[in-house]
């Protein structure tokens, strides 16, 4: 059993502000007369380690940012409490905690002013809100503002120091969380409300204007329409995506172009800066396969389901980390597994040579396959392929298995094993770093709870080598 090795102590035990290292939690109190200005954390402490500083004091004092992983604002003011924690990994202290700052909406008459913590909330109310506001000018490294609304009238979001979101319109019930990315110089949007449709919802397929950053339609045979009109003159940065499951094409019709969609896509439009509408996604297509086996160890619906759900996992990693394209199922078939695959290494070879597969791939003009069954070896293997891919995996190992050897499919390597950036990141076990959270690496992505970048520009971008990948993959179709 670990015992853990804490101290509690205060400005005049410790004979000033530097708190010592080796402890596990460090609980230092202030009260007038035993108060310091300025306190500083342990240079190294222990993964996982915590520092609570809580104050009484009249004076407010300030922790001092040598020792921290990001410079936030960490004034403390009386009755406060700070929670820090060591990130062994990054070598640095992050805010676990901190007070919440309220700034009421008709004291800020619209732009907000510099944090006084690394977190600030707004509550907007009938008897208290404002058209319009806008993020404070500048802040501390990875401050955060929290916006939420349950008032009746809607308030407008100004994006002029967001990094490019898209529409803002806070309403009742609804909640955006930003953090300030001082080597941006500008608040990231982390967190936001999505508007969804259902097709036959959207009267003659005409889409209203857009008061989020994202807006999603689904469609399906019982739920569609012909054709979609966008909006004209929307804030840029917005998107829509179609999740068409409707078996006949889907006309869209927008200023910049028109564009068809077919059965089975998940497609990404955004709006430029120009305010005319792109097509931000590519589609690459798979044929889902599993075996007999399999379907008598599960059953046949719970291997397809699990095919599916998988897909879907792995397209939502895949709008988690931004990147530029997403998968589409043509057909889930099974086939029969052989007497000599003794682990899945025999069917990762074998089934893109086989007879009937080699006609379904004609048939259906997929650009790959992902094959599901009980041989073991490992919980998946990829065939190192540059236009195509052909990917296995086990069905005892869960729906998180396709989105990792997609990403081998895709010319990316676990972990460390590239002097490239085509890797995962091993610090945050991303998807092809230990798959324990569902972002691929980028630097274009944070953490949402400490806002640490899931990559290193030109070191770790595993959604940079895929979107490379994926379009070599349609071009030569």
């Amino acid at each position: 059993m670990k015992i853990s090795k804490n101290l509690k102590t205060s400005p005049n035990q410790l004979g000033g502000g530097q708190l010592p290292s080796g402890y596990d939690i460090i609980t230092f109190t202030m009260h007038d007369g035993d108060w310091v200005k300025s306190i500083k954390l342990p240079a190294i402490a222990k993964d996982d380690a915590f520092v609570i500083i809580n104050s009484d004091a009249t004076y407010s004092s300030e922790v001092d940012h040598s020792n921290m992983l990001f410079s936030s604002t960490t004034v403390i003011f009386k009755n406060d409490q700070y929670i820090f924690k060591y990130i062994a990994a990054y070598k640095g202290w992050v805010v676990y905690s901190a007070p919440q700052r309220e700034q009421k909406p008709k004291d800020i008459n619209s732009q907000m002013v510099h944090p006084t913590s690394q977190t600030t909330i707004v509550n907007f109310y009938d008897e208290n809100r404002i058209k319009k506001i806008r993020l404070p000018e500048t802040a501390g490294d990875r401050d955060k503002v929290i916006l939420k609304s349950s008032a009746s009238c809607m308030t407008i979001i100004d994006d002029s120091n967001v990094n490019m979101p898209g529409a803002m319109i806070l309403q009742s019930g609804q909640q955006y969380d930003f953090f300030y990315i001082a080597e941006n110089a500008k608040w990231q949007l982390m967190h936001s409300p999505d508007i969804v449709y259902e097709a036959k919802d959207l009267s003659n397929g005409v889409v209203p204007a857009l008061t989020t950053p994202k807006t999603i339609i689904n469609t399906s045979d019982e739920n569609y329409q012909d054709k979609f009109y966008f909006p004209d003159n929307q804030t840029p940065g917005s998107r829509i995506i179609i999740n068409s499951n409707y078996t006949f094409d889907t006309e869209i019709q927008a200023s910049g172009g028109s564009y068809t969609i077919s059965k089975g896509e998940l497609v990404s439009f955004k709006v430029n800066a120009d305010q005319t509408w792109n097509r931000e996604t590519i589609t690459i297509d798979l044929l889902l396969l599993y075996s007999d086996k399999a379907a008598i160890r599960l059953g046949e619906e719970k291997v397809k389901n699990l095919l599916i759900e998988s897909l879907n996992t792995t397209n939502e990693a895949l709008e988690n980390s931004g990147a530029s394209f997403r998968l589409r199922k043509k057909d889930i078939r099974q086939v029969k597994a052989k007497d000599n695959w003794i682990d899945l290494t025999w069917p990762l070879m074998e089934l893109p040579k086989d007879p009937i597969v080699q006609g379904w791939w004609k048939e259906l003009r997929v650009d790959g396959i992902y094959y599901e069954g009980t041989e073991g070896g490992a919980c998946g293997f990829t065939s190192p392929e540059l236009y195509r891919i052909i990917t296995v995996g086990l069905v005892d190992c869960g729906t998180t298995v396709m989105r990792h050897e997609i990403g081998h499919g895709l010319n990316v390597v676990d972990g460390d094993a590239s002097n490239s950036y085509n890797k995962g990141n091993t610090l945050l076990m991303t998807i092809m770093a230990g798959n324990e959270i569902p972002y691929y690496s980028t630097p274009h992505r944070y953490t949402p709870e400490y806002g640490i970048p899931l990559g290193i520009v030109d070191k770790v971008d595993a959604v940079r080598a895929m979107n490379e990948a994926a379009k070599n993959i349609v071009a030569h179709r």
